[in-house]
């Protein structure tokens, strides 16, 4: 039988006696809820008893409290209690079984209100006789209406109780029903465990247990089950499924790392540019993600032949060090294959011979068990290898092979990448300072010129006195070009390397900057010339020195000569560096020159013999496929050279009227090797034919060379005359329509100068036309440069040629044009000397466009020098005055005048914050004048600046302040600001937006404003002018301002905002060290960090000894960190705790909040504490509570006492009405009576007086009268107890105050006094005054007060006599406080106890 059947069958069975079970549960379960809303109802009527009994009860004392007190506060309370019994009464009507004994009850507290509203009607009812005797009429009808309530509370107590009796019963028919179900449910559940484990837990444990080891990874686990029902079925589909699962796990692991090394190579070769950096992470991700070996990367080395190590994974790996032969068979075969090489087991296979074989040729990749070599291509060329190496034999998969060739690729796109952006930053680097004096160095390829241009440019550059240029030939610097050294002291100064400056530079191939020649050894010194500073640089091409470049005396604006900087020499390396480029460049041009020329030559040559033979020239193949043909053989045959070049010589010439053979003899040819020659003959015309074999590198006939003379017809000779005298005719033209049409100036003259011929880019250059200019002595030549020009003409008599000679040329019309002229011989046959050509070409815009340059790199230089130095301060005022300071220095911006206005957005203007200029012209040549003489340039003044002290007191600084223009007003400052574009204003006349505020007070004619802009938004407007000067502000110029204006912008706006930061750390740091609270911040180790001012004066140290030191030591006192500290939990837990705190060391209560202090990476750095002293705080809440103890204490007293009171006037009465009836015995009982009686009206009396609110009736009294009337009050007992009265009363104002009220106070002091001295002993009085109080001050010479019980003397209820109610006192100092004085005590057990009560002077304090 199946599973299914089985369980049907038990689920039947167990269904039957559930249904059962259920059944009854029901009927006890009905029972039960029944009992229990009984019980509820039952509860819920005695609830509404109890709470209406209770608002009766404070029903009645609200209006007793109101006929005890007369307290307004009892009329609001009544009405509240009337609303709440009406209430309660309404519920319990609405709920309660018994509704005629209820509507009896409430007949009762209708008259029960009646009474209550007669007692609340009496308007002051304290003391009053007819209200004491209401009240006493309304707490019997109380009683009443509660015996009542108290009889109903009895008969819902009956009920609850038969409920509870029944529910009891219940209980224990449940308890008998639940054991019956127990002992069912556990024979049914053991039944079911017995079959469930036996049918499904045995093998569903089995289930489990494999999904569990297949969840754990265990793919290799089988559950192996013989079962024959549903659950062996579903245990060999699950072993089947787990061994798919397995399969599909291995490749799909596979896959996975795959894609992530293939993305990791990937994001690597995305964003590291350093090849090392990329090539290890690489290979370190590969080895790392296959975790099967090595991984290691080789690259060409064209200077060693081989590829060598550039990164590999895995500790020492040296790169660079190792390499891989090219002749090493595995690299040979992946350079011929372009694909990867694969050795499973170097144990068993050899993949490149087929077979078994040693290790010895796998020496040069190290110790391994399997290797894969793969190529690392670009452009179908391998240029590296990559390399996969395993410590044991691996078959490497298909798929990981080609991850390997994509990894491989990427390895060629990093290094592709690398070489880019390492070409990318270098360029980069160099291009914006070297862009233009580079541009004219390397365009020159004349090497003489080149190095002229060099020498020249270079020291203009670094404003040198002159300049050295030596090659390096063998082992000697010669002299190959200078600048400011005389011509015949060239030769003197030739140094061999190593000797001198320049010899020590080429040696050692390094820059030298020497700012003191002198100091230098003599060996070490300049020859011959008298220097006393130098810059000298190595030329080097490729790290190859081919000679120095040397600059000697920089010059100043005075020409005076002062030392080099380290920019000069760093300057001077970057253009020794093009320089050197541009000199090799110019050598191998030359020599390319040469070499091309030769070449052209010598392909002239060949090509005039190879067409001008007198003979046929065929080239054949092996095939005797025709390769190439001269003249002759075209002319021969009458074909041209395209249509028999490619076809085969048997096609071509075996025709019967061609007349000769030329593969005949060359058949001959390719079988001998030799040379062959046969004559064929046509008719009376004869050939001969030779054959030459060509041979390849190895020796091989390649072709033949088949050479074809006519001994025949000797005719053709006066042919070729006649097409060479056509050649030549041709190339005169040629020449003659190039000289023509050329844009230079080409002429020629005689040996005296005179004008022979003119072409048109003469006239166009001098406008001179060919019949102004033929026949005449140089037309163009300025007056002044005759006699050089006749000099010249002298040397090219001498056969020399001068080339590219910058001079200047007069024009037609007048003007001066500078040109480069080259002057050449023009020479006869004999090679004689017979006139003179001049080639001219106008250089004008070069030079113009040169001098721009220079120019724009002065500016340039001055803008980073400012920008340096505005970066260089972070202070606002500095700042400005640095910036207005640049713009009018004239080694800076050169303005006459210039003035900063800042936007201020709030108020919608632009206002004046800083200017710069003098005041008069006076002044502006005095102030120029000193700068002049005293050689201050503009980084000096910057440098007085930055620190020196800063002034604001001149006279544009003044001005400036005063200027507000509301951005509403149209004018060019609003309008820079508004549509932020710089404005020239060259004439104010003509501007209609002139700024009425600048001419009015400036006078300015002309100016200039630029926007400052930072984030698209203008934070202000730099406003120039030439008032003095009178220059006038050109494009040029604006271009610079608008530059420079944006690096001020971004100066600006960091130096505000450096100001808002360094505002809110000290508004910080002032909140911090203000704090009353003390605050303090500590690490993780305990130690403290900063504290503030609060701590400092808490432990009473200074702030250097406590930071530093451990916080447990400081704050508690110990040696670690105590247990019951917020901070050690907070360490503990890194949470934040607040916890009040009883800290014995500091000595009181302090309320402490612990708070963890994190880094951005979440890691814990420590805590901060604040902590706060509540000592007071919970002195002052102690004193709160004692007195609103007092107060409650002090309502019950009045209401005991007004009920007393009444009673024991009775009994007061009537017991001294007996004592004076009575006799012997009845007499002194009744005399005790009566004096207990009094006692306790005194007590009620002081009671009474304590609680009740006093009106006060001040006037303006004498305190003395009131002593002295205290005085005779007291006078018959203190002469009865023998005290002496001791009065000193001086003359004092008049106090404002209550006399009953200050009698009072005084005399429960007088009267403590006498009560503390007994008997004998002294009371001193004595009155005066101070500036603001009148005090009284009585002593007494008693016991003393110990100094425990001082702090409580003013206390309601506190006494230390024997007997009294220990209000006297309490009374007292409520009174002087109600004056808005104070009370003062002085106490020494044994001596004796002084009072001083201080009085106000202040009228109504």
């Amino acid at each position: 039988m199946g599973i299914r059947a089985k369980l049907t069958l038990f689920s039947m069975a167990f269904i039957l006696l559930t249904a059962g079970l259920v059944a009854g549960s029901f009927l006890i379960f009905d029972r039960m809820s029944s009992n229990f809303a009984t019980q509820k109802s039952v509860t819920e009527e005695h609830n509404l008893y109890e709470d209406w009994k209770s608002s009766v009860v404070d029903f009645v004392m609200a209006a007793e409290g109101w006929g005890i007190t007369g307290n307004a506060k009892f009329k609001r309370e009544y009405r509240e209690r009337l609303k709440d019994a009406y209430k309660s009464f309404s519920r319990l009507h609405r709920s309660t079984q018994d509704k005629e004994v209820i509507k009896a009850i409430g007949k009762d507290f209708e008259e029960l209100k009646g009474l209550a509203s007669a007692v609340m009607a009496v308007e002051e009812p304290a003391g009053d006789r007819e209200a004491l005797l209401l009240m006493r009429r309304l707490e019997e009808k109380e009683g009443a209406i509660r015996e009542k309530m108290d009889a109903l509370g009895a008969r819902t107590i009956s009920a609850i109780t038969t409920a509870i009796s029944l529910g009891e019963k219940i209980e224990r028919q449940i308890a008998f029903y639940l054991a019956a179900l127990f002992v069912f449910s556990s024979f049914a559940f053991i039944s079911l465990t017995l079959f469930m484990k036996k049918m499904i837990t045995s093998p569903f444990n089995d289930l489990l247990r494999a999904t569990e080891m297949v969840n754990k990874g265990e793919l290799t686990y089988r559950i192996g089950s013989k079962r024959g029902d549903e659950f062996g079925i579903i245990s060999k589909r699950f072993d089947e499924m787990v061994e798919r699962l397995q399969d599909t796990s291995t490749k799909v692991q596979n896959k996975l790392t795959e894609t992530e090394l293939l993305l990791d190579t990937a994001r690597i070769a995305a964003t590291t540019p350093e090849l090392k950096d990329a090539l290890g992470l690489i290979t370190e991700t590969v080895a790392g993600k296959l975790g099967k070996g090595t991984c290691s990367i080789y690259l060409f080395k064209q200077e060693r032949d081989a590829f060598c190590l550039e990164a590999g994974s895995g500790t020492g790996v040296t790169t660079g060090n190792k390499c891989l032969p090219l002749n090493n068979s595995i690299v040979e075969e992946v350079i011929k294959n372009l694909k990867h090489v694969v050795i499973s087991d170097i144990e068993a296979e050899n993949p490149l011979s087929g077979g078994k074989g040693g290790k010895g040729e796998f020496d040069d990749f190290g110790k391994f068990g399997s290797l894969l070599v793969i190529p690392i291509v670009r452009d179908s060329h391998c240029f590296g290898l990559f390399v996969l190496k395993t410590d044991n034999a691996y078959g490497f998969r298909e798929d990981e092979m080609n991850t390997m060739d994509i990894v491989a690729h990427t390895i060629s796109s990093v290094v592709r990448n690398s070489e880019l952006y390492t070409s990318t930053k270098n360029q980069l680097q160099k291009l914006t300072v070297l862009y233009e004096l580079g541009t004219t160095v390397t365009s020159v390829m004349d090497l003489d010129e080149l190095l002229r241009i060099v020498a020249y440019e270079i020291t203009k550059l670094i404003e040198a006195r002159g300049c050295i240029i030596r090659l390096l030939e063998g082992d000697i610097l010669r002299i190959k070009s200078s600048y400011g050294l005389a011509e015949d002291l060239k030769e003197q100064m030739d140094l061999a390397v190593g000797k001198g400056i320049a010899g020590w530079v080429a040696k050692e191939a390094q820059p030298m900057l020497v700012e003191d020649v002198s100091k230098m050894p003599p060996d070490m010194r300049v020859p011959v010339i008298d220097v006393k500073s130098v810059v000298c640089v190595p030329l080097k091409v490729g790290g190859k020195v081919i000679g120095t470049l040397g600059l000697y005396d920089k010059m100043d604006v005075d020409g005076g000569v002062m030392s080099f900087s380290v920019d000069d020499m760093n300057t001077a390396i970057a253009f020794a560096s093009i320089s050197a480029v541009a000199i090799e460049k110019a050598k191998i041009y030359e020599s390319e020159r040469l070499s091309e020329r030769q070449a052209v030559e010598a392909k002239k040559r060949l090509d005039i013999l190879f067409d001008s033979v007198q003979g046929g020239i065929v080239t054949l193949g092996k095939n005797f496929e025709i390769i190439s043909v001269n003249k002759f053989v075209e002319d021969w045959v009458n074909k041209t050279a395209n249509e028999m070049v490619g076809r085969s010589a048997i096609e071509v010439f075996h025709r019967e009227e061609d007349g000769i053979c030329p593969h005949c003899v060359a058949k001959v040819t390719y079988e001998t090797g030799q040379i062959n020659s046969i004559t064929q003959s046509k008719g009376v015309n004869y050939a001969e034919l030779t054959s030459y074999p060509v041979k390849d590198d190895d020796g091989n006939i390649s072709g033949c060379v088949v050479f074809i003379q006519d001994i025949t017809d000797r005719i053709l000779y006066h042919e070729e005359i006649l097409g060479l005298y056509k050649e030549v005719a041709q190339t005169k033209d040629y020449l003659e329509s190039l000289i023509g049409n050329s844009a230079d100036a080409i002429v020629t003259s005689d040996l005296h100068g005179v004008i022979t011929s003119w072409n048109q880019g003469a006239e166009r250059i001098f406008g001179y036309t060919d019949l102004d200019a033929v026949g005449k002595f140089l037309p163009f030549a300025p007056q002044f440069l005759i006699e050089a020009e006749k000099s010249n003409i002298e040397r090219i008599k001498k056969g020399e040629t001068l080339k590219d000679i910058e001079t200047l040329r007069q024009k037609k019309d007048g003007s001066i044009i500078e040109v480069s002229l080259t002057l050449s011989a023009i020479k006869d046959s004999a090679g004689e000397v017979i006139g003179i050509s001049g080639i001219s070409r106008d250089i004008s815009e070069r030079k113009r466009v040169e001098k721009e340059l220079i120019r724009r790199n002065q500016e340039l230089s001055r803008l980073f020098f400012i920008s340096s130095a505005m970066r260089g301060t972070l202070d606002l005022e500095r700042l400005l005055r640095m910036v207005l300071t640049a713009v009018t220095m004239s080694d800076g911006l050169g303005f006459n005048r210039a003035i900063l206005f800042l936007v201020d957005e709030k108020k919608g203007v632009v206002k004046g914050a800083m200017g710069v200029g003098p005041a008069s012209p006076e002044e502006a040549w005095r102030i120029w004048e000193k700068l002049s003489i005293e050689k201050r340039m503009l980084p000096d003044i910057m440098h007085d600046i930055e620190t020196g002290p800063l002034r604001k007191d001149s006279f544009l600084d003044r001005l400036t302040l005063g200027m507000e223009i509301s951005l509403e007003e149209e004018t060019v400052l609003t309008r820079t600001v508004k549509e932020k574009i710089p404005i020239n204003v060259q004439n104010i006349k003509t501007e209609p937006l002139s700024d009425p505020i600048l001419i009015q007070q400036l006078g300015t004619q002309a100016y200039a404003t630029v926007p400052l802009i930072s984030r698209d938004r203008v934070i202000g407007v730099l406003w120039v002018d030439n008032f003095f000067t009178r220059r006038l502000i050109t494009d040029e110029d604006m271009k610079f301002l608008a530059g420079f204006s944006n690096q001020v912008a971004s100066a600006v706006e960091s130096a505000r905002l450096f100001e808002k930061v360094s505002r809110a750390e000290a508004e910080l740091e002032n909140i911090f060290r203000s704090i009353s609270d003390m605050v303090y911040i500590t690490d993780k180790d305990y130690t403290i960090k900063n504290i503030n001012k609060a701590v400092a004066d808490r432990i009473g140290r200074p702030v250097e000894e406590i930071i530093g030191s451990k916080c447990y030591k400081v704050f508690h006192g110990m040696d670690e960190p105590w247990a019951e500290c917020p901070h050690h939990k907070t360490v503990a837990t890194m949470k934040a705790y607040i916890e009040e705190v009883e800290d014995k060391y500091l000595g009181g209560t302090f309320l402490t909040s612990s708070s963890p202090v994190f880094d951005a990476g979440g890691e814990f750095l420590g805590t901060v504490h604040v902590v706060r002293n509540i000592t007071e705080l919970n002195n002052l809440r102690e004193k709160l509570v004692a007195a609103e103890r007092m107060a409650a204490l002090g309502e019950v007293a009045a209401k005991v006492a007004h009920e007393i009171r009444n009673p024991l006037v009775s009994v007061g009465g009537f017991a001294r009405r007996l004592e004076k009836k009575l006799d012997g015995n009845l007499k002194e009982y009744a005399s005790i009576i009566a004096k207990e009686v009094g006692r306790l009206e005194n007590i009620l009396k002081e009671i009474l007086g304590f609680v009740k609110e006093a009106r006060l009736s001040k006037e303006r009294v004498n305190i003395n009268k009131i002593i002295n009337d205290i005085v005779l009050l007291v006078e018959a007992d203190l002469k009865e107890r023998g005290i002496m009265l001791l009065k000193d009363l001086r003359e004092t104002p008049l106090v404002f105050m209550d006399p009953n009220r200050g009698k009072e106070a005084l005399l429960n002091i007088f009267n403590n006094a006498i009560q503390a001295l007994t008997t004998q002993g002294t009371i001193a009085v004595k009155t005066y005054a101070t500036e603001a109080s009148v005090v009284v001050e009585i002593s007494d010479t008693g016991p003393g007060i110990d100094e425990k019980d001082l702090p409580f003397i003013f206390s309601p209820f506190y006494t230390t006599k024997a007997s009294g109610t220990g209000l006297g006192l309490a009374i007292t100092n409520r009174i002087i406080e109600e004056h808005k004085g104070r009370i003062e005590v002085e106490s020494i057990l044994g001596i004796g106890t002084t009072f001083r009560v201080f009085l106000s002077l202040k009228e109504g304090i």
